[in-house]
């Protein structure tokens, strides 16, 4: 038997398959041609629950910043994101100090950033600090206002509107929503 034939077989089994149509939460499509890293993930059951898993959407953006930062070829890049990751919690983090630090001016620093990343430093900053503080809100660990501390944001009002505007999701709605069980949904 063929594997179009067992595949069609099995394709008709599917009972959902509007699902499966690559339209997920943090979920990257990019020119296969030129990424250097691909990934996928296949987790139907995680749908059954009417949110796809929380965990999944970690995942997918720490592999997303991986695949970012492997393709940033110019060392000053990689410097630059190295700056970041060590120091995302300073609350005075700033382009200028991203720059000084490695050797390069802030204009050009935005300028490989762009070109590298496809994103500004500052954007980086944000999407770094609100990966962190996912992670942290996972955990369970913490309360909402010290996360936003441990994350570089001095005001739990700032903090809640760049975690809105990158997850879709409060900061207490997406904690609260990781540790719903499906009945409760």
């Amino acid at each position: 038997m063929s594997i179009d034939t067992q595949l069609e077989k099995m394709l008709r089994k599917v009972e959902k398959p509007a699902r499966y149509t690559g339209g997920e939460v943090n979920s990257a499509k990019k020119d296969p041609e030129q990424v250097s890293v691909r990934f996928g993930f296949a987790f139907p059951d995680t749908y059954e629950i009417g949110m796809s898993y929380m965990g999944m959407q970690i995942l997918y953006n720490i592999l997303k910043h991986l695949s970012e930062e492997e393709n940033a070829t110019h060392p000053s890049v990689k410097a630059a994101a190295s700056f970041i990751e060590k120091n995302y919690a300073n609350h005075t983090l700033t382009n200028e100090m991203i720059a000084e630090s490695i050797g390069i001016s802030e204009v050009y620093l935005r300028k490989l950033f762009l070109n590298f990343l496809k994103t500004s430093p500052k954007q980086y900053v944000t999407d770094v600090r609100i990966n962190h503080a996912k992670q942290l809100l996972t955990e369970n660990l913490y309360s909402v206002s010290e996360i936003a501390d441990m994350c570089g944001y001095t005001n739990i009002y700032h903090f809640s509107k760049r975690f809105k505007g990158s997850v879709n999701l409060t900061p207490s709605e997406y904690k609260a929503a990781f540790f719903k069980t499906p009945s409760e949904l």
